[in-house]
């Protein structure tokens, strides 16, 4: 088990870049990850291919555009 098991991250722009490289990485260590960014379309596809390689990852929209 990873470092960051039973524990829950929230981080913001995660449907890209660097976001998106801290949500991996923190999925990797072992916590759940909520991924939030304005760009909810982008969030759930890269959400989705996580869950794929068996990561805890969920997508969720902040602000509006």
């Amino acid at each position: 088990m990873g470092t960051l098991a039973q524990r829950i991250a929230v981080v913001t722009g995660g449907a890209r870049g660097i976001g998106l490289a801290t949500v991996e990485r923190l999925a990797l260590e072992g916590a759940t990850v909520v991924a939030v960014d304005l760009d909810f379309a982008a969030q759930s596809g890269e959400a989705e291919t996580l869950r794929e390689r068996g990561l805890r990852v969920d997508a969720a929209a902040c602000g509006s555009r």
